[in-house]
């Protein structure tokens, strides 16, 4: 679905309880949405893997662990080391994304990896790395070398108060589907930095977090359609967000809260586009049938003003999303989300775009080494500061994965992907069959 594919190791990643998740996470093996500005969300290694746990409430049937299936590692002193790699293929029907074409080829992928996780008494901390290197059989231009480095950690003050923080580091080749993506004779490169601090502390039944995001976005020149390089540097900015947040548990995963978050984004060479924003949102967390439907919703506002664009300078209206996971029976999950927010973009003569989708993906256990599953997804981005325009992007897909036994599995995937714009050129339908096989230890 992504060409920076990072879930390693799913089940040894996972969030904390009090952390909210962004519509763009991972669901499943296969679904879930992407981020307009093509950031990997990676899932907060802090709460580390453990062995003992069993299937349980708000865990679906991909993320639960298999203890005869998952990987052991190595032990190295006080951590564990994950190592693993991924080879594979992919048909790609309309390589460009562009509307009436036939450029079709085979991507060969391998996707290297390593995780190391503490495994003390108290506080923790986690690196990662992966690999994404692409090429493809008739179009060399296209080929990518892409990486991610992340590193999490948490600090335990006393009982009821830690602090977390980490970083990463993320080097991208800007995917054609994007609507950022200029008609060029190559795809965009860029690196992305991201640091966070977060501070939790409850009293009682309360409890409150705080948390400071920096994101850095570097894009490399590229090269036209007439073979001049062209300069990328109007892109890059910096983006840095505060949020505190209020939460009450009145029981089990029944936690009404008040979020707020103020953020401000700051262009290198682009002034026009800097801005300033915040949203406020009320919600809960919520569960039903003994734990069976678990989830979250909230609805607030939000508002994004622009220091001196052309048309229009403020972006607002309702913030509203949700997410449930829906555990069937003991081999069926259902996961879904939808959100609303204002996306950053330098598609040139808008300023953002308010985007509006969701995703839903099921995944059945056929047997304890073979997991079916079938996804789908639908943003609509309605750009603002220029002419009309509107981008409804869907995908629907299905996946298989096979395990061979706790160090090698396969998958198969398929999907079909489409675009419907108010700009015609943008338009796009896209088939991608998948077959990879993986080794981890």
């Amino acid at each position: 679905m992504t060409r920076v594919f990072f879930v390693l190791f799913a089940v040894l990643l996972v969030s904390t309880a009090a952390e909210a998740k962004t519509p763009y996470y991972q669901q499943g093996i296969f679904g879930g949405r992407q981020e307009l500005d093509g950031y990997v969300n990676v899932r907060n290694p802090v709460e580390l893997y453990n062995t003992a746990r069993i299937a349980e409430a708000g865990v679906s049937v991909a993320n639960r662990p298999r203890p005869e299936y998952d990987p052991l590692g190595f032990r190295l002193g006080s951590f564990q080391f994950y190592p693993s790699v991924e080879l594979g293929g992919t048909f790609d029907s309309n390589v460009f994304a562009e509307n009436n074409t036939n450029a079709m080829d085979v991507l060969w992928q391998i996707r290297p990896a390593v995780s190391l996780f503490s495994n003390w008494s108290r506080h923790a901390i986690s690196f990662a790395a992966q690999g994404d290197i692409g090429m493809y059989t008739d179009r060399s231009t296209e080929d990518f070398s892409d990486g991610v480095m992340l590193m999490r950690g948490r600090y335990d003050v006393q009982r009821g108060t830690f602090m977390t923080y980490g970083g990463d580091f993320q080097r991208l080749t800007e995917q054609r589907t994007s609507p950022n993506s200029a008609l060029s004779a190559e795809a965009a490169t860029y690196n992305t930095m991201g640091f966070f601090g977060r501070a939790n502390h409850r009293q009682g039944m309360f409890d409150f977090e705080t948390q400071l995001d920096l994101k850095r976005y570097d894009y490399d020149g590229i090269r036209n359609n007439a073979g001049v390089r062209t300069s990328q540097d109007f892109r890059d900015r910096n983006q840095y967000r505060v949020l505190g947040e209020v939460g009450y548990e009145l029981q089990r995963f029944w936690r009404p809260f008040l979020r707020a978050n103020y953020n401000w984004r700051n262009y290198d060479n682009f002034g026009t586009r800097d801005s300033s924003g915040y949203d406020i949102v009320g919600g809960t967390g919520f569960e039903f049938s003994g734990g069976i439907i678990t989830g979250e919703v909230f609805l607030g506002h939000m508002n994004q003003t622009y220091k001196n664009f052309l048309r229009g300078k403020e972006s607002a209206g309702a913030h509203f999303g949700g997410s449930v996971l829906w555990n069937i029976t003991g081999v069926t999950s259902l996961e879904a989300e939808v959100d609303r927010s204002i996306e950053e973009t330098t598609l040139a003569g808008y300023h953002a775009a308010m985007a509006t989708g969701g995703a839903l993906t099921l995944t059945r256990e056929l047997r304890r080494n073979l997991l079916l599953e079938a996804n789908m997804d639908v943003t609509r981005n309605d750009f603002e500061g220029g002419p009309d325009r509107v981008d409804d992007n869907y995908r629907m897909g299905v996946g298989t994965r096979y395990f061979f036994n706790r160090n090698f599995y396969s998958d198969f995937e398929y999907n079909f992907a489409w675009r419907q714009s108010d700009v015609q050129t943008a338009e796009f339908d896209r088939h991608l069959i998948s077959l990879r096989v993986g080794s981890q230890y």
